[in-house]
């Protein structure tokens, strides 16, 4: 892991299908995140939005989750409520 690097939150949705999923992915920022997810083939199309999580956020001891629980995996909205307590929680 490189210094620069920390948590990004990577939200996908298309006008017509609504929410496609989410990828929590490490990386130095959004241009490294998006390209990270679409190497790893978890990019499925539609609009992308990102925001970076801030390490205090990450990694307070009362975070609903931890984020190398469930990075590198597309994440749908029913695993993001039931696993991770919901989205933007963080």
């Amino acid at each position: 892991m490189k210094k620069d690097e920390h948590w990004w939150w990577l939200s996908f949705a298309d006008k017509d299908l609504g929410f496609l999923g989410a990828v929590l992915v490490w990386a130095e920022d959004f241009k490294d995140a998006h390209l990270k997810v679409t190497m790893l083939g978890l990019n499925p199309g539609g609009a992308v939005k990102g925001f970076l999580v801030k390490d205090e956020i990450a990694y307070a001891t009362e975070a609903p989750f931890k984020p190398e629980d469930h990075c590198n995996k597309l994440l749908s909205k029913q695993y993001i409520n039931e696993k991770m307590g919901g989205a933007r929680k963080f």
